[in-house]
């Protein structure tokens, strides 16, 4: 399984090299991506370096106060931006979760919405959820519209708690110094601040991402069998909850399964594992979708044939710029039954597919990925800088990922592992997503729940280089 794993670093550092390289290529276009990049790096770099000189005032006491303060000040600036800057939905699927969010208050159910979420059930969880919580704020109602401030400072709240989960569990694995520059990391995201104003599911699923790491770095450092099992077990419930705020975390279900056979003893203990991961995926999908319809706010009767095809978003993915197509939306939603849809959508990938030759395909493909891993979200938001910001954020985030790749592959002859690190959860799953680009519709959006992820592997990776951390 060792040699596997060693086999498994080779795509790995390939699709490592392709993104880097793809951002790259974006920053030559734009020097002050360059200089972002090499600030963040170099912040990076003497916080490390102070780590390791000064060990005494970073004792672990202190990184926990240090932790703290991060958190702290990243709240302050998220609730300053939120407002100083209101966000007002206004297209797509924000001004959707908003409407919906706004009826259910005033009305008590949904009649408009309602066929919204039987296209989208991923964005149940964040309507819910919202709605609950304005539910609650506004009495019912009875004082009033749903208070958009006050939900924008609850994503903060979460956004930062879900970096506390983040610091904990990369605490309880590889120490308290390693844990305060993935802390810094994480408070170094720009895409934090101007996510607190968005009602959609992209905010609320960092805690859920992060609480999925934490679960993990909790499971791998725990020495009691017994223990360990509960564990995975909460760790499967802890993907299944996110996954119902958003898909794309279903990866992270399958990095963990691989990550369990590559240190399983043998085929009854992975077997074990396996089974008691799904259990608690299982349970909390179907406990959460029990709720759903126990709760009689959403309308199941067309649901069947009003559902969108998984087809429909391969077919979406292979339109001329890889990405959302509203026309192509459009067309499959004015599809009367299910049997059209999945109809509809096979035909169109066989006929899109047979227009692109070799040459076509490989570049859509790195359309894709370019879509995913390069792109910013945040210019209308934050402005043309935050963007560029955000840009050479990330590509420092990968740097240091594949760095600690290279360094693992330059050691290949001569390292032997006892087991396999944990940081290869981390990187099963961002090997996943670079997967995912290229079968689904691709957008920088997906990347957005999985920004923990990174900061996670980057921060490992900056311990273990910096810190002589354990990865």
């Amino acid at each position: 399984m060792k040699k596997l794993y060693n086999l498994f670093l080779l795509p790995f550092v390939a699709a490592a090299c392709c993104i880097t390289l793809l951002t790259l290529i974006r920053a030559v276009t734009d020097l002050t991506i360059f200089l972002f990049f090499g600030l963040i790096t170099a912040t990076v770099a003497v916080a490390g370096i102070l780590l390791k000189k000064y060990d005494e005032l970073f004792s672990d006491r202190n990184c926990k106060i240090f932790a703290g303060i991060f958190f702290a000040c990243l709240f302050a600036v998220q609730v300053f931006y939120c407002l100083r800057y209101p966000y007002q939905p206004k297209t797509g699927d924000y001004e959707a979760i908003y409407t919906a969010v706004r009826e259910f208050v005033r009305n008590g159910r949904l009649t408009d919405s309602n066929l919204y979420f039987l296209h989208h059930p991923h964005q149940r969880f964040s309507f819910f959820f919202y709605a609950a919580f304005n539910y609650l704020v506004t009495l019912g109602g009875r004082l009033g519209e749903i208070n958009l401030t006050a939900t924008t400072i609850l994503n903060a709240i979460l956004c930062c708690l879900g970096g506390c989960l983040l610091f904990v569990g990369v605490q309880k694995q590889a120490g308290s110094r390693c844990a305060l520059l993935t802390a810094l990391l994480f408070c170094l995201h720009n895409g934090y601040f101007a996510s607190n104003n968005f009602l959609y599911s992209h905010a609320l699923s960092v805690f859920f991402v992060c609480l999925t790491l934490c679960c993990f770095c909790f499971v791998v450092q725990e020495p009691e069998e017994s223990r360990k099992l509960f564990l995975i077990l909460l760790l499967g419930f802890a993907i299944g909850v996110a996954k119902s705020v958003e898909g794309i975390i279903t990866i992270s279900l399958v990095a963990a399964a691989i990550y369990f056979a590559l240190n399983a003893k043998n085929f009854l203990n992975f077997l074990l594992r396996s089974v008691l991961l799904a259990a608690g995926f299982l349970a909390a999908v179907a406990l959460i979708s029990t709720g759903y319809i126990w709760s009689g706010i959403f309308d199941f009767t067309n649901a069947e044939n009003e559902k969108l095809p998984l087809t429909h978003w391969i077919m979406i993915g292979l339109n001329e710029d890889g990405g959302y197509s509203e026309d192509d939306y459009q067309a499959m939603v004015n599809l009367p039954t299910s049997e059209d849809k999945r109809s509809y959508a096979s035909q169109q990938i066989r006929e899109r597919l047979q227009r692109m030759d070799v040459q076509k395909l490989l570049e859509l493909c790195k359309l894709k990925e370019e879509k995913m891993w390069v792109g910013s979200v945040y210019g209308y938001h934050l402005g043309s800088t935050a963007n560029r910001y955000n840009i050479g954020y990330k590509l420092a985030l990968y740097v240091l990922i594949l760095a600690g790749c290279v360094q693992k592959l330059s050691s290949w002859g001569h390292r032997r592992l006892v087991r396999i690190e944990p940081i290869a959860f981390g990187y099963l799953w961002i090997f996943g997503i670079f997967l995912f680009a290229l079968l689904w519709e691709s957008s920088t959006i997906y990347l957005f729940s999985s920004m923990p992820l990174l900061i996670f592997a980057a921060g490992k990776t900056a311990g273990s280089l910096l810190l002589n951390k354990p990865e």
